[in-house]
């Protein structure tokens, strides 16, 4: 038996239903893109560098986070300008074809709108419903803390039978 995983979703779910799932929350800025695989030209990964840590925890100064690869659901990381700001919610829930990742690692989380623009004291961006709203920097301890929707959409691996060779 092999395995299909389905890289479609439903709908981009808003950043209170993906954030209490991360397992890193950090406001960071973004440094630079780079190729991984996919798309000659296409940036699969970006650097940024950890401004604030509100969930979770790391040392580093600057991370690697990945994105769209072509098979993976990831938000695509052009959308994440270099010298822009952003508050990310990060996994490390890879997929079986995603591999020789570092444990300092991370990704954005599949189905999801990746992030929130951070400009000067404001977030910007699908805060906790479909459409783009406003909320104030400080409020984002408040937003971590609001339970997560019944309706997150996620991407699971889907059994698919292949046919035996030999006797029917």
């Amino acid at each position: 038996m092999s395995s299909a995983l389905a890289t479609t979703c439903a709908g981009l779910s808003p950043f209170v239903d993906i954030a209490p799932r991360a397992s890193l929350v950090v406001q960071a800025k973004v440094l630079r893109h780079i190729l991984v695989s996919g798309d000659p030209g296409r940036p699969t990964a970006m650097v940024v560098r950890v401004e604030q840590v509100f969930r979770g925890s790391t040392k580093l100064q600057e991370i690697t986070v990945y994105g769209e690869d072509g098979m993976t659901a990831r938000p695509d990381i052009p959308l994440f300008p270099v010298g822009s700001h952003w508050l990310f919610p990060l996994v490390q829930d890879w997929l079986p074809m995603e591999v020789n990742h570092k444990k300092t690692d991370f990704a954005l989380v599949r189905c999801s709108v990746g992030g929130l623009v951070v400009l000067g004291d404001q977030l910007y961006g699908m805060i906790d419903g479909p459409y783009n709203s406003i909320h104030p920097v400080k409020d984002i301890p408040a937003l971590l803390k609001r339970p997560p929707s019944p309706y997150w959409f996620r991407i699971e691996p889907q059994q698919k039978s292949t046919p035996r060779k030999g006797k029917p």
